[in-house]
């Protein structure tokens, strides 16, 4: 062969694996071109929310999307944060990980953010998902990658529902026009302290036996003008936001919820059971609290619920909290995974898993005004309009590691000798940490 033909026989060789690798390259960038006859078990993994109503509405997402009804869904579902962090650790490490997973908001930032596989903006346009999800969500969920001199957006998660906290309370005792601000709500207190004198006002103060009271506290938090995080929460306003909240956990004041402290340890009851005793006229908690408050008995002609307070009337910031759904990157099965997202971001999918999961506002704006009046509990007139902010910023306070904090925030509520230091040092802490295992910043100092 002579060097002509020889040259022309490597530059043949280079546009056959060019046009090879263009279309291994095109194929990888469209997951719902994926052969259809992989039928590996397709895995869920999910924080807060029913196994078994996942399941039902993997069986509504198997009538919309036939091609995948032969294939074998298995879901797990997770109680504990602290459990399902170390579960994700382990399987990511022995490459035993799930197609999907959730993940929540509280962590801007997740040790786990290298483990997702962004989402197609051919498939999944950004700005679609501005128009059609509430805005909070467009803030928290859409990432920008700057290529040179463009700036280009894709969606790494998909949310379906989320949760405000409200004040559950007593219509016996109490009526939501007395519990449209703070202000209002300690006039109330008083009120009832005067006329009522055995009845604890608010069933909100120490930490154990407060049900959410971490997402209670971080509600605190972003009462303070410009907090959104813990790096925002400096100086004063640490000293004004926790004063605020022992406010109500003072024997000298009018709420007093903490002359009962040592009774319910012993007992090991919680401010849901005392509530449902009538011997609390008010409780905060996300609509989910009904579960518990459903539990405990609590009088079904009684119980009403209002959003939760601010310091001034329909103005501030609203704590909320959702879990999303990720792709794994290393998933074989991203055609089954493009397809569920598909449908969850759907009004009808997005519906579905509502109708499963009834404590969730929905994150959709379409479902907004045919869902917002449904009840959580059938048996409870408690609906999900109780617990919307229609006037108010909607905020994902960030934590820095969700499960240090919420165990550690619980400790500190209860021996509050010297909070104001207690919680800078364990500010600190959680602020290092993050550092630490999201981005691999000053390995060698001790966060202690």
């Amino acid at each position: 062969m002579n060097k002509n033909k020889i040259i022309l026989a490597i530059i043949a060789g280079i546009l056959v694996f060019a046009v090879l690798a263009f279309w291994v390259l095109l194929n990888s960038s469209n997951p719902g071109q994926q052969d259809e006859s992989w039928n590996a078990p397709f895995t869920v993994w999910i924080y807060g929310d029913d196994q078994e109503n996942f399941l039902e509405f993997v069986t509504k997402f198997k009538e919309v999307y036939p091609k995948h009804k032969n294939n074998n869904f298995i879901v797990e579902s997770f109680s504990d944060y602290e459990e399902y962090y170390y579960a994700l650790s382990s399987a990511f490490s022995s490459g035993r990980w799930p197609d999907i997973f959730t993940l929540n908001n509280s962590e801007k930032e997740s040790i786990f953010e290298n483990q997702i596989l962004a989402l197609n903006p051919n498939v999944f346009s950004p700005n679609d998902f501005r128009k059609r999800y509430v805005w909070v969500f467009g803030d928290d969920l859409i990432q920008q990658v700057v290529n040179g001199e463009e700036i280009q957006e894709f969606l790494r998660w998909i949310p379906v529902g989320y949760e405000t906290l409200g004040l559950f309370y007593n219509r016996r005792y109490v009526k939501s026009s007395d519990l449209t601000s703070f202000s209002i709500l300690n006039n109330t207190i008083a009120s009832l302290a005067e006329k009522r004198p055995n009845l604890i006002p608010l069933g909100l103060g120490n930490g154990s036996t407060v049900s959410w009271v971490a997402d209670i506290m971080t509600q605190f938090f972003l009462l303070e003008d410009g907090v959104v995080d813990l790096s925002s929460l400096t100086g004063p306003k640490i000293k004004e936001s926790l004063s605020l909240y022992f406010l109500y956990w003072d024997e000298s004041w009018d709420n007093k919820y903490n002359a009962q402290f040592e009774s319910m340890q012993a007992t090991g009851r919680s401010n849901v059971d005392l509530f449902s005793r009538s011997q609390i006229a008010i409780i905060p908690g996300y609509p989910r609290l009904l579960d518990k408050i459903a539990e405990a008995g609590f009088s079904k002609s009684f119980l009403l619920a209002s959003p939760f307070p601010e310091y001034f009337q329909w103005a501030g910031k609203i704590g909320l909290n959702y879990n999303y759904f990720v792709l794994n990157k290393d998933s074989q099965n991203t055609g089954i995974a493009y397809d569920l997202f598909a449908y969850l971001s759907s009004d009808n999918g997005a519906s579905q898993y509502l109708d499963e999961h009834s404590h969730y506002l929905p994150a959709l704006l379409s479902l907004e005004s045919d869902l917002l009046e449904e009840k959580v509990d059938d048996d409870y007139n408690v609906v999900l309009w109780d617990f919307h902010h229609s006037d108010s910023d909607l905020v994902s306070f960030d934590v820095g590691v969700k499960n240090i904090f919420d165990d550690e925030i619980v400790t500190l509520l209860d021996t509050p000798n010297n909070y104001i230091n207690d919680f800078e040092v364990l500010r600190q802490k959680l602020i290092c940490i993050s550092g630490k295992v999201t981005r691999l910043e000053r390995l060698s100092q001790s966060c202690q």
